[in-house]
């Protein structure tokens, strides 16, 4: 029989490996799971959408170094890995299947997950939902 300590350090472990097993990296892509805002020193430069992507290019701490569409730095709380990105925003559309701009997140993050007719879809959707989703038109 297992002591509760050998189940504390196992609780730990995994608590630990998995967040070792989000960190971002220079190269990988991630994508903004709420508004972001992008800095350079103390000043927002611009706000990443829910959903947008951006390429980490360095990693200084809990802050990386991304671009794409912008310029400068993001906590890492604030972006996941596509894989995750997708589960978030599954989360988000099963409480609100209405909700178009988290197909429209959804869809960038499977977009990137290379999961093409995927991100076709819940593009489709996002526009059925709301015909002004011009994103979602510009990501079919």
């Amino acid at each position: 029989m297992k002591s509760p300590q050998h189940f504390a350090w196992a609780l730990i472990w995994s608590v630990v490996s998995s967040g070792i097993a989000a960190a971002q990296q220079p190269g990988d892509t991630v994508i903004a799971i709420r508004e972001t805002p992008v800095k350079l020193e103390d000043e927002v430069r611009q706000t990443l959408s829910a959903g947008q992507p951006v390429t980490v290019y360095a990693v200084q701490g809990d802050w990386l170094w991304v671009s794409r569409d912008c310029t400068g730095w993001v906590t890492r709380t604030d972006v996941e890995a596509p894989l995750q990105a997708i589960e978030r925003f599954s989360v988000l559309i099963g409480r609100n299947p209405c909700n178009a701009d988290a197909f429209l997140a959804r869809g960038n993050a499977k977009l990137c997950d290379g999961r093409f007719e995927d991100a076709i879809a819940d593009y489709n959707e996002a526009l059925r939902l709301d015909c002004r989703k011009l994103p979602a038109l510009t990501g079919r």
